[in-house]
């Protein structure tokens, strides 16, 4: 589009009237949309007419560029133009609230990738917008007729009910009734319960039998048959490998501590043995090639090296 004054007054107002949102903030801001959020709110909250100019003049030059751009990106004048498509497997989000302003957890100790999420104001995992957006499809397809139909007041279609929703309700919905509902189910169980019905950790830090490593793993809690409480103690739950038989568990997180300290405390002949089993003579025998190899194995493939060596009656491939 040919970007006169009169054109670049008209997009921004067509933009500000018809697609600003949390959620442009966050696009157009990125890890500063909480302080502009904030701002907008403040200026919009007595009434939205002339909310628009306020905003602009209450902003920078560089911010004004910022919103300015993104709203000639999406608009010609007054006419939408089709929006350039994201790459959403590339955009971190909180995987509870699908906010894009988490940031790294300061205290990470480089296998656990919790993330602090200031919209929910407290750590979770993240995720990317395209595996979110799979979820709450899924989280939503999932639900029992009565439940999908309270949700969406009624409606004959409850799947196109579900798809004409704005992202915006859609994560907020998911949030307060898989979240916060989840949550709020977790308090009144015995704590020794709770991990093992928590959906969200198995993707990120499932649990492994504490001996073997294995992830055929299985639980059995006992619950009162009267009041179907949980029963209290940790005798109320049963553990077992269907691999070794070991009656433990723990996390992966926890599990691969241990691998990592077998992996630092190997002499160099043992780590090349390994290195040419998995992927061939390389052609710099050095302890930083093997270290590099290490480096790039996943969580899972280091913890099926460690099964082989260790425990190579077990199939590593669980």
């Amino acid at each position: 589009m040919k970007r006169t004054n009169e054109n670049i007054v008209s997009s921004f107002f067509y933009y500000m009237w018809n697609r600003w949102s949390k959620a442009e903030c966050e696009t157009v801001f990125g890890s500063m949309a909480g302080h502009f959020w904030a701002k907008w709110c403040g200026l919009s909250s007595t009434t939205l007419s002339g909310a628009a100019e306020r905003f602009y003049a209450e902003l920078g030059n560089n911010a004004r560029n910022k919103i300015v751009e993104r709203a000639c990106e999406l608009y010609d004048g007054q006419r939408f133009v089709t929006e350039r498509k994201e790459d959403e497997s590339q955009i971190d989000v909180c995987e509870c609230c699908g906010g894009r302003n988490i940031a790294p957890d300061p205290y990470n100790d480089g296998w656990n990738t919790r993330t602090w999420c200031p919209d929910c104001e407290e750590e979770h995992y993240g995720t990317n917008l395209k595996e979110y957006k799979e979820t709450i499809d899924a989280w939503w397809d999932s639900l029992d007729d009565d439940t999908a139909d309270q949700l969406s007041q009624g409606a004959d279609d409850r799947k196109a009910w579900w798809r004409s929703l704005s992202f915006d309700r859609q994560r907020a919905l998911y949030k307060e009734n898989f979240w916060t509902k989840n949550e709020n189910n977790e308090d009144d169980d015995d704590k020794t319960t709770s991990r093992h019905t928590d959906m969200r950790a198995l993707a990120h830090d499932p649990w492994r039998c504490s001996v073997c490593g294995s992830l055929s793993v299985e639980c059995r809690t006992w619950r009162d048959v009267n009041t179907g409480e949980s029963a209290a103690g940790d005798d109320s739950i049963e553990y077992l490998c269907l691999d070794c038989e070991n009656d433990n568990v723990i996390p992966e997180s926890e599990y691969l501590q241990r691998v990592e300290e077998w992996w630092n405390g190997m002499v160099e002949n043992e780590r090349a043995k390994i290195v040419y089993a998995h992927c061939g003579k390389i052609e710099h025998t050095t302890e930083g090639a093997f270290s590099q190899f290490w480096q790039t194995c996943s969580n899972k493939q280091k913890i099926d090296i460690w099964r082989e060596i260790i425990y190579p009656d077990y199939d590593a491939n669980d």
